[in-house]
């Protein structure tokens, strides 16, 4: 009997939670996403504190796709 090759199935990567980024990320200073007051920061004023405040230094390791994630809660 001949065998039919089989596709592999590819899965993509998992769905980023901007919601669940801030508050692990972000909440500690900037309170819940709910009051929080940075309500409404872009991508590029979030990327602009990692990079220039020492405070947030830590937060370096987050990918442009989690932090336009986090923007993205924050709108």
């Amino acid at each position: 009997p001949t065998t039919t090759p089989t596709t592999p199935t590819v899965v993509g990567a998992p769905a980023i939670h901007g919601v669940a980024l801030y508050g692990q990320a972000c909440s500690g200073c900037h309170g819940s996403l709910a009051s929080s007051n940075k309500r409404g920061a872009s991508a590029a004023a979030i990327s602009n504190g990692i990079a220039n405040l020492s405070i947030m230094k830590s937060l370096s390791t987050l990918t442009t796709d989690q932090i336009a994630a986090i923007a993205t809660a924050l709108k």
